[in-house]
């Protein structure tokens, strides 16, 4: 997928990582967004399994548990809150659940 995006030749930096822990999630998405950068388009892209808990999305980190989601993954809330707060022009996200 990195060498699709890298392709299309839209993005001045792409960031692929395989097989992080939820505070990895995290730190990886505030690292490649920092909000005192302007940014014209960011394109989100995630594989890998997720859980629905009440009424909250996860994006399941390596060790993933159900009883501390917010510790071991990371919520849709959470994932949304930090995109918008880099205020691109333009927000893509594709999420391919496995």
């Amino acid at each position: 997928m990195k060498a699709l995006v890298e392709a299309t030749g839209r993005y001045d930096s792409v960031f692929a990582m395989t097989d992080l822990d939820g505070d990895e999630m995290r730190d990886t998405v505030r690292q490649a967004l920092p909000t005192e950068t302007s940014h014209n388009e960011v394109f989100f892209y995630f594989s890998g399994h997720g859980a629905q808990i009440e009424n909250e999305f996860y994006y399941s980190g390596v060790r993933f548990d159900p009883s501390r989601p917010n510790e071991t993954g990371m919520s849709h809330t959470l994932l949304h809150e930090l995109l918008r707060a880099a205020e691109p022009n333009l927000l893509g996200r594709k999420l391919i659940k496995s």
